[in-house]
């Protein structure tokens, strides 16, 4: 299943002010804020395709041509599933029972996994016969640290311009974080 972002994030796991005071901006002018603000969004983005994660909560919706017993869920972690449509035997589009379905949160990335009992309904055969949409990221609470310093630090060295080596280094030091495909 490859999934689309549905719902970008309502905000960045940085705050402007927090950008302005890592980059050592002392002035109370926004002078540097447009870009800063730029920074944040590339910055992040950067991360979370680095990572293969969403590092704020925003909606993804994702199509697979059959049910099967378990479905992967990316990018992660993901918070919650909003829906399950699937296309029945005579190609019409209906929502499943959540009583179907559980999130398998025990392995990464989660998955969407039959629940115990339970059996898939029958699809019609196209591509996109199940579509599910789930919602992903980390709460701000739950946000490693040293993702949220290497942001940070990740915008610092892009207002600086410092040559790449420098965000590389930045980038390889969440390497532990990274969603691994196989």
């Amino acid at each position: 299943m490859r999934p689309t972002l549905v719902t970008a994030a309502a905000d960045y796991p940085a705050t402007l002010a927090e950008a302005r005071a890592w980059c050592r901006i002392e002035t109370t002018v926004t002078d540097h804020d447009a870009r800063l603000t730029l920074l944040l969004a590339g910055c992040t983005r950067e991360i979370e395709v680095y990572l293969g994660r969403a590092l704020v909560s925003q909606v993804w919706e994702g199509s697979t041509g059959a049910f099967s017993d378990e479905i992967e869920l990316a990018p992660g972690p993901v918070l919650s599933i909003g829906h399950v449509k699937y296309y029945d035997a005579d190609n019409a589009q209906q929502t499943a029972s959540s009583a179907l379905y559980m999130l398998d949160m025990t392995r990464d990335p989660q998955r969407l996994a039959l629940a115990d009992g339970q059996s898939w309904p029958e699809t019609f055969d196209r591509p996109d016969a199940v579509t599910v949409r789930f919602t992903a990221g980390y709460t701000p609470a739950a946000l490693l640290a040293d993702v949220k310093l290497a942001l940070l630090d990740l915008i610092a060295a892009r207002f600086d311009a410092a040559d790449e080596k420098t965000a590389e280094a930045i980038l390889r030091r969440l390497s532990g974080h990274r969603r691994i495909v196989i």
